[in-house]
């Protein structure tokens, strides 16, 4: 099991969330991300707006990229409704640290 940590920029706010995933693929943990989050937090997000990013992200066109320079921090870029959706994906190890 993996815990990802997922950080998206939407009209102005920057939401963050995790998940805990069996899949080693990065497009499936966007997808079941996608599909289970609580939009209930996110401002100007309601069942319509999360069913349009559930389908861009099922999309073979929008898989997460590995961003250069970095070690294990992913990228995805949406625009729904003509608004950017940013999304950074970083695989997160648990600690002690607190």
């Amino acid at each position: 099991m993996n815990t990802f940590s997922f950080v998206m920029e939407y009209k102005g706010g920057t939401y963050v969330s995790q998940m805990v995933s069996n899949s080693n693929d990065m497009h499936q943990v966007c997808k079941d991300w996608a599909e289970t989050l609580d939009t209930k937090g996110i401002g100007h997000m309601g069942k319509k707006i999360k069913k349009l990013l559930v389908y861009q992200i099922q999309a073979e066109d929008n898989k997460p990229v590995l961003l250069v320079g970095l070690v294990n921090v992913w990228f995805i870029h949406l625009m729904i409704k003509g608004k950017g959706v940013y999304i950074n994906i970083i695989p997160t190890v648990l600690s002690s640290f607190y």
